[in-house]
Parts: structure tokens; C-alpha cells; sequence
């Protein structure tokens, strides 16, 4: 091989090298938009129940979002469900607001589930 071949793979080897070390951007998260945040419920994304949670502790709007997505006809269970746990776990003064209008709604007191979940989150009727 040639010496000029060998300094372009030694610079090139050198490159990648230090690439590795610097650390990637790809791990710090932006914090979550509303829409991301509801959209991540209604598809269930990984940890989107705790993510919502997080951004309705900071936002009365974002915990009246949310709670539509739980007072909404057109959601599974499941959904429903990750949205009224995440306003439970943000526990706001708007979080708590929203969370009793979602239990007041006909959708949601038309669950099969709702005597438990009201129960279990100390509702009452």
C-alpha cells in the first residue's frame, strides 16, 4: 500500500473515532407538546402515560386536552384509560379539574369499568 493510502485511512480511522466519543444529541428528549402527548396516549406509545402526567403538572390546557382524549367516544379502553391515569398521576389543581369533568362524562361512565376506576381514584358519582 501506499503511504498516502495509509495516512487517508489512519485520518479516516481518527474521524470515526472521535465521532463515537462525542456524545449523540439523540438521547435528550424535547419536551412533549400537547398533541404529542395526546397522540402518544391514543396510540400507546412507551411511557406516554408518564410523559402526559409530566406535562399536565405544568399546563392546566394540557390536563383539559387530555382529559377530552378520556371523555372521547372514539378511543379503546386502553386509551381512555393511560389519559385518566396520567391526569391521576399529575395531580394539579387543573389536572384534578379535568379529571373529575372526564369522569362526569357519558362516555366514560358508560365503561364497563368505570365502578372500579372510580373506586380505585376515590370518585364520587
Amino acid at each position: 500500500m501506499e503511504r498516502k493510502t495509509k495516512i487517508i485511512i489512519g485520518l479516516v480511522g481518527a474521524a470515526l473515532l472521535a465521532a463515537t466519543a462525542v456524545p449523540a444529541a439523540a438521547g435528550r428528549r424535547k419536551p412533549d407538546t400537547i398533541d404529542v402527548a395526546t397522540r402518544a396516549l391514543f396510540f400507546g406509545a412507551p411511557q406516554a402515560t408518564e410523559r402526559a402526567a409530566r406535562l399536565a403538572r405544568t399546563s392546566a390546557e394540557a390536563a383539559r386536552e387530555i382529559g377530552r382524549l378520556a371523555e372521547a367516544t372514539n378511543v379503546d379502553p386502553l386509551a381512555r384509560d393511560r389519559a385518566i391515569e396520567a391526569l391521576a398521576r399529575a395531580n394539579t389543581a387543573g389536572s384534578r379539574n379535568a379529571l373529575r369533568h372526564a369522569l362526569n362524562s357519558p362516555a366514560v361512565r358508560a365503561a364497563a369499568d368505570y365502578p372500579m376506576l372510580a373506586a380505585r381514584l376515590g370518585h364520587d358519582r
